[in-house]
Parts: structure tokens; C-alpha cells; sequence
């Protein structure tokens, strides 16, 4: 008589063959998440790049049109000098405990009241600053500007300057004329904020640190974004404003701007 016997796994070969798929299938999650990792870091650089550069351009567009507040007639050019209130050369702010105000400056344009034109000037202070953010240690970074003087708890001779440059006169253009926006403020932000570094140099872009004066040198500002979800990506862009020498820097502590 003929038996057929049939041979199964043996429990030693079940837990090898086991063994090897748990070893692949967890290779190929890893891959996965690796790839899905790579994807949402890149995706929010490409993101942060594109907001940041908006933000910067618009900043230095802005500070590159700060000047002193003045009225042209055909007996003379009345001018109000009104600063440029930053922070020392080369001074870091990292994850402030609270808002912090990095730069203090007035977009102006000259008011000409003659026998062939009359024009209203325009005075636009602006405030840049580091706002604390409420759930985490990151900051925003924001941009105001007001044709209004009323920015509470600012520096007393910033104040004093925009009064003075009020009182010249003729100062009332609606930002449109000038490309400013259609409206009487401005207001823009960028997020996820770690650290901004406030530096200024020679006209080249060229720092330098052992001059005393900033007059004819570039304003620099450096901006160092933080993925909150993957705090080891990280995105830093910086931008050079050539600053007119009419408006020269003065630097402060930020609790004196």
C-alpha cells in the first residue's frame, strides 16, 4: 500500500521567512518616509524661498526710498533730516521673548509748490519688526507703514523727526502717486522667524566694520526661517539696501527703538 505523506513549514522556517519580509517591508517604509521627509523639507523651502524674497524685496525697495521730508518753491528747498533708527553693526536678535523693533525709517517724497507745479510730498514712517509668536519660539517678521503718526511707544526722536517733517507742509499725497499702494497703511509678514541679523557695509556690499560712520554704506538684513515640524531645516536670505546719505543710520539698542 502506497501513502503519500505531505510535508509542511517547519516552525523554524516560518519565523526565518517571516523574519526576512518584516527586514524588506521595513526597508521599503523607511525609503517611504525618507522620500515623503525630502518632499514636505523641500516643499517648504521652495515655499519659504519664494515668501521670503517677496518680503525682503519689499523691504528694501522701501528703505531704499527713505529720505528727508521736504518742499521745493521757487525760493528754496525746506528740508527736515528724518534718520534711519536701526540696531548696531552686526546685531543678531534670536527668538526674542517678546516683540522686538529691529528698524525705524520714513519713505518721503518732496513736495513742490512753484510757479509751474504743485504737488503734495508724501511722509510714511515704517516700523520693522520681530513679533513673538504665542505658540511656539518662532517670531514673524513685519513691515508696517502709516501715513499716520501714531506708532505708540516708539523712539522719542524718531517721533520728533516725522513732527518736524509734518510741520514743513504739503505732505499729504495718498501712496498711490508714488506707487506705494493704494492705501493710507502697509502691512506684510513673514513667519516661522528663528533669528534676524542687522549689519551694514560699504556700497559694494562690502562690510565694514571698523568704520565709524554708516553714511554711504548699505544697510544688510539676514533672515533665518525654521521649519517648526523639522527644526533641523533650515532657509537664511539676506538683502543689501543702498541707503541715501541724506538719511543717514543711527543705531540703537532695540530697547531704545
Amino acid at each position: 500500500m502506497c501513502t503519500n505523506k505531505i510535508r509542511g513549514f517547519t516552525l523554524v522556517e516560518i519565523l526565518v521567512a517571516a523574519s526576512v519580509f518584516s527586514l524588506f517591508f521595513m526597508g521599503v517604509f523607511n525609503l517611504y518616509r525618507m522620500g515623503t521627509n525630502m518632499f514636505v523639507t523641500g516643499s517648504w523651502k521652495l515655499h519659504k524661498q519664494k515668501e521670503a524674497e517677496r518680503f525682503l524685496s519689499q523691504l528694501r525697495e522701501r528703505l531704499e526710498q527713505a529720505a528727508p521730508a521736504s518742499v521745493v518753491t521757487d525760493a528754496e528747498v525746506a528740508e527736515s533730516t528724518i534718520h534711519i533708527y536701526t540696531l548696531a553693526n552686526n546685531t543678531s536678535v534670536t527668538e526674542p521673548a517678546a516683540d522686538t523693533r529691529l528698524i525705524l525709517f520714513s519713505v518721503c517724497k518732496p513736495a513742490i509748490n512753484n510757479a509751474t507745479t504743485n504737488t503734495e510730498g508724501l511722509l510714511m514712517p515704517h516700523i520693522l519688526k520681530m513679533r513673538k509668536s504665542t505658540t511656539n519660539e518662532l517670531s514673524t517678521l513685519t513691515l508696517e507703514g502709516n501715513t499716520t503718526i501714531d506708532f505708540p511707544g516708539i523712539n522719542g526722536d524718531f517721533l520728533n523727526e516725522l513732527n518736524a517733517g509734518q510741520a514743513l507742509g504739503s505732505q499729504d499725497a495718498n501712496p498711490e502717486d508714488y506707487g506705494l499702494g493704494s492705501e493710507n497703511s502697509f502691512f506684510t509678514k513673514l513667519t516661522e522667524v528663528t533669528s534676524v541679523t542687522i549689519f551694514w557695509g560699504a556700497a559694494s556690499g562690502t562690510i565694514d566694520a571698523a568704520s565709524d560712520s554708516p553714511s554711504g554704506q548699505t544697510l544688510g538684513i539676514g533672515v533665518t526661517m525654521r521649519n517648526p515640524k523639522h527644526p533641523e531645516t533650515q532657509l537664511t536670505q539676506t538683502i543689501y539696501a543702498r541707503i541715501n546719505d541724506a538719511a543717514p543710520l543711527i543705531t540703537r539698542s532695540a530697547n531704545d527703538l
